[in-house]
This record gives structure tokens, C-alpha cells and sequence, in this order.
């Protein structure tokens, strides 16, 4: 038979699309996924539905950079394996629930999270192609990027609605909440799917981030923080983030993931004290100087 009669036949077509449509909605909720460092369509759809419970504003940011960016990896014909783990969809998720917590939703914010959603997928792949271990760098250059430049020319309103933590530190809340922060979600209940979700995917991953928020609690309460601040979570998903980036069966990885923790959540507490938005900046530093030291490690035992 003719492949072409095939390819034109109504049926073929239709099952064509809708492998189309399968493959892209996984790669979207490998985009999700990829913000907790795993490839998992039930991470990916914990993390949307924790989102959605979190915040509808951010959830609708993060879609509209999600979708952006997936769209744009396709549109420009990015390496596909890249695009299907979901490489392509993290940062510009990241950029759209950022500036949706930090800016009142509205037509300008949506035009804006766009632009910025399609320069961080643009940036990511350039430092693929340079073989530089990304993380979350493009979020957060784009992300403080944008904040100034809608601060500077007026273009969304500041969200007024600040987080108000319990003025004593409660180790269920400080715990679910530096879950929830990795999202930037004040919700105790996102964290408990995070983490749920992270414990069914990837056991020895969810453990090693727990061990992440216990040590950034203890670091953050021993050099001055306030149980008020510490109960926020904030101290801690920088960390998370640290452990989850080296979470494998093994105790030198479980030595890497706690001193990376323990240095981001260090820097998270100098940016605290200079009153400097960092995002997720302590995470990115220190992972990357564990790295550094691990590669010159081995070239000397080598």
C-alpha cells in the first residue's frame, strides 16, 4: 500500500494528534515534576494541583510560563529528549507563579510573564548546549529582571497580601511550609502533597529533603533567626532543593546533599539580613561549589 494513502486516512490522523497531545501533556507535567529535580508525572501533577490549592493567580502564572516555554522548545525545535523530561518547562513554570506572587494578576503581568517565560527557556538552552548544569538559574535572572523592571515602570501593582507566620516555632508547619515555599505557596496542605508525592516517586529523595529542613531549622535558629521567621519555610526550601539535586542511595551523596543545605541556608540567612530577594540563588551557589569540590576531588584521586 501507498504510505501516503496512510497518512491521509481521517483515523491514522486523529490517533497521530492525539499522540501529539499525550506526549506534550506528559512533557508538561515533567516540566512541573522537574521543579522538585525529578522526572514524574505524578510529582508533575502534585505539583499542579498543589498550586491550584496554594493560589488560582499562581497557578494560572505558572501555567501561562509552562505552556510558554514547552511551546517555545517546540516552536524552535529544541532536542526533543530534552523538551519530553520536561527541561523546558521548570524555569518558565518558576517565572510565572514568582511574578504572580509578587504582582497582582492583570493583562499587563500576563504579557509580561510570557516575554519572561520565553527568555528563561531561551537561556536555559543556551547553557545546555554549553554543558552548564542550569538548576534554576534562568528563573531567577529573569525573575529579578522582570521584578525591577515592572517596579520601574509601574507596570503591575505589588501584591499586598504579605504571609503572617505563629509566633512560635511549630516543626509541623516550619517543616510542610518549606515544602510549599519551593512554590512560593504560604500552604501547609501543598507541602503535605509535595512531599507526599516526593515519598511515593522517590523514597530515599523526600528523606534526604526532610533531613534538608531539619538542618536548615536548626542552622536558622542557631545563628538568630526568629521562630516567627523560621516557621515561614523560607529557610528551608533552598535547602530542599540542595538535598534533592544529590538524592541517591549512597552516603557520600547524603554528605553532599547536607553540606550543600547547610551552606544555602546559610546564604539564605545573609540574604535575609541585607533584605535582599534572592530566590533561589542560595541553592544554585551552593550546589554548584559541592559540585566543583567533588570534580576536583576526584581528578586528584584520579
Amino acid at each position: 500500500m501507498n504510505s501516503n494513502l496512510d497518512t491521509d486516512d481521517p483515523l491514522v490522523r486523529q490517533v497521530s494528534y492525539q499522540q501529539h497531545l499525550r506526549d506534550f501533556a506528559i512533557a508538561l507535567l515533567h516540566g512541573c515534576s522537574q521543579i522538585f529535580l525529578q522526572r514524574s508525572t505524578l510529582v508533575g501533577a502534585a505539583t499542579l494541583i498543589g498550586v491550584l490549592f496554594g493560589s488560582v493567580p499562581m497557578f494560572i502564572g505558572g501555567l501561562i510560563g509552562l505552556v510558554t516555554g514547552t511551546l517555545m522548545a517546540i516552536a524552535l525545535r529544541y532536542n526533543r529528549a530534552d523538551i519530553d523530561e520536561g527541561l523546558y518547562g521548570y524555569n518558565p513554570m518558576l517565572v510565572g507563579t514568582g511574578l504572580f506572587y509578587f504582582f497582582d494578576a492583570s493583562p499587563e503581568l500576563v504579557g509580561v510573564t510570557i516575554v519572561a517565560a520565553g527568555l528563561s527557556t531561551w537561556l536555559l538552552h543556551v547553557l545546555l548546549n554549553r554543558h552548564v548544569p542550569a538548576l534554576t538559574l534562568p528563573f531567577v535572572t529573569v525573575t529579578l529582571t522582570a521584578i525591577e523592571l515592572i517596579n520601574a515602570f509601574g507596570l503591575a501593582d505589588p501584591n499586598p497580601s504579605p504571609f503572617i507566620a505563629a509566633g512560635e516555632l511549630n516543626p509541623h508547619t516550619s517543616f510542610f511550609l518549606s515544602f510549599g515555599q519551593v512554590m512560593f505557596l504560604d500552604s501547609v496542605f501543598a507541602g503535605v502533597i509535595f512531599f507526599a508525592a516526593l515519598l511515593a516517586h522517590k523514597p530515599v529523595a523526600a528523606l534526604l529533603a526532610a533531613l534538608g529542613v531539619l538542618f536548615s531549622v536548626v542552622i536558622a535558629l542557631f545563628v538568630g533567626i526568629s521562630e516567627t521567621q523560621v516557621n515561614t519555610g523560607l529557610f528551608g526550601f533552598s535547602a530542599i532543593l540542595c538535598c534533592l539535586a544529590f538524592a541517591e542511595r549512597s552516603w557520600h551523596a547524603a554528605f553532599n546533599a547536607v553540606i550543600a543545605a547547610s551552606l544555602a541556608t546559610l546564604c539564605t540567612v545573609l540574604a535575609y539580613a541585607a533584605g535582599v530577594v534572592v530566590l533561589t540563588l542560595p541553592f544554585i551557589v551552593s550546589t554548584w561549589l559541592v559540585m566543583g569540590v567533588g570534580r576536583c576531588w576526584e581528578r586528584q584521586v584520579e
